[in-house]
């Protein structure tokens, strides 16, 4: 396994049509968002879509949407994975259960994770880490058996391909567009998306209500 860096963590090349597009979103920053959420859309295949401050404010929609819907109150996430998981989790008010990885792939020990997945658990998250995907259909299998949601990290893989499809494979997934997360070399945002889920029109009408209240423009928040 190697992983490669394709984009400098703090520098990259810009020309004069960039910083006019950027001068641009400054003064139609709504009609902006509004075609961004709608070419993803398009990208994904996916109904609902929301643009917001950072990939962490995305997460932490979805977990609030989702304990909307369910009284269980454990995530369980990967033993190493970025600091804004965990964070999300504790700010949605919900309860961080950890599962160990297998150290040749970055992703989840099946074997741990089965063991992991209880009465208790609202959702499983799994990383995308470093670009590399994890294995969504044994994440799905263990998940659909116990009625838990399964919700996607892909804030490193924002349009990487699993078997010809674009991180696209569990109910909701963050994205993160920003330099760390190595997207977009000069812009910080957060995209969450909605696969499918038994209530949709429930959960996204969560996240639209979330919005208004600062979830969205205080993206520093989000990082503290």
């Amino acid at each position: 396994m190697k992983i490669q860096r394709t984009i400098p963590p703090a520098a990259a090349l810009l020309d004069w049509r960039d910083l006019g597009r950027g001068v641009t979103g400054l003064f139609s920053n709504r009609v902006s968002a509004r075609r961004v959420e709608a070419e993803m859309k398009a990208y994904f295949g996916v109904k609902h879509l929301f643009l917001v401050s950072s990939g962490k404010a995305a997460l932490t929609l979805i977990l609030l949407a989702l304990k909307s819907l369910s009284p269980k109150r454990e995530v369980v996430i990967p033993a190493y994975t970025c600091f804004s998981v965990p964070s999300a989790v504790v700010k949605a008010g919900l309860d961080v259960a950890l599962c160990d990885l297998d150290a040749s792939t970055f992703d989840f020990d099946y074997r741990l994770l089965e063991a992991a997945v209880n009465e208790k658990t609202l959702c499983v998250i799994p990383s995308h880490l470093f670009g590399i995907p994890s294995e969504m259909d044994r994440v799905n299998a263990i998940c659909r058996e116990k009625g838990v949601y399964v919700v996607e990290d892909a804030a490193q893989a924002m349009g990487g391909p699993t078997k010809g499809e674009n991180s696209a494979h569990s109910e909701m997934l963050a994205f993160s567009v920003s330099v760390a997360a190595r997207t977009s070399p000069a812009v910080r945002a957060g995209l969450l998306s909605q696969i499918r889920i038994q209530s949709p029109r429930r959960s996204a009408g969560t996240i639209m209500a979330l919005k208004p209240r600062g979830w969205v423009k205080r993206s520093a928040s989000f990082y503290n």
